[in-house]
């Protein structure tokens, strides 16, 4: 095996190795709350406590499933309109200056939404609930903004976009715990699908920067009309 390929085997190890030792402690932390709430109110208590972790974190989560389907359904639509074949329709609006919101596509705008909502996901199934619940307030902060920047070329009235935070949102404090279990399927595949998107379409053809003066417009379509008029002579 060459020496680069041994170097990169043993830092993928390690990597291994320490995500598995994070994850260790964070589920030796969330053990140790459970043990000191076993330790301070009754049996009785501590199994509602731990019930209603469990509870408020499934519905954390099915909350997670349902903005990551709307993530996955509007970023297809930036897909579909960055086609070869669609692009020719925004070119001329794109490139006009003027044209308020009609910006390019950008498929992969979503990527960073996607990654915080699978970061909470992968802390509340870890057992640190409130550490998810907080992770899920900057999701939904930074998908209002990434909703905020989208170009107008894509339609969304078909989509519910508007994003709230679920009333079980207020019933999790910062240090509460649940207990741990697998992160659903569904969100590793949709946000998997989300993030491996990175490619963008091209500027259209002979965009005008920002600072162009606007008689360089006028001059670029009479050399064209010219130029048009010379080759149909």
């Amino acid at each position: 095996m060459p020496e680069s390929d041994k170097k990169t085997k043993k830092r993928s190890e390690l990597g291994v190795l320490a995500e598995r030792s994070a994850a260790a402690q964070l589920d030796d932390r969330t053990s140790n709350k459970l043990r000191k709430s076993a330790s301070s109110v009754g049996n009785e208590e501590l199994k509602q406590r731990i019930e209603s972790g469990k509870a408020n974190r499934d519905e954390l989560l099915e909350f997670v499933i349902k903005r990551l389907r709307t993530v996955r359904e509007v970023q297809q639509k930036e897909i579909g309109a960055s086609s070869q074949h669609e692009q020719r329709s925004w070119w001329k609006d794109v490139a006009d200056s003027e044209t308020y919101g009609f910006d390019k596509p950008d498929p992969t705008r979503w990527r960073d939404v996607a990654k915080i909502y699978e970061e909470a996901s992968y802390q509340m199934c870890r057992g640190a609930l409130g550490r998810g619940r907080m992770l899920i307030e900057r999701a939904i902060e930074k998908e209002k903004q990434t909703f905020g920047s989208l170009t107008k070329l894509v339609n969304t009235e078909d989509i519910d976009t508007e994003v709230e935070e679920p009333a079980v949102m207020e019933a999790v404090g910062g240090d509460d715990a649940c207990p741990a279990d697998n992160v659903p399927m569904e969100i590793k595949e949709l946000a998997r699908e989300i993030q491996l998107v990175t490619t963008k379409p091209p500027d259209p053809p002979g965009q005008l920067r920002e600072w162009d003066p606007w008689w360089t417009l006028e001059e670029e379509e009479k050399e064209e009309e010219e130029g048009g008029g010379g080759e149909s002579g």
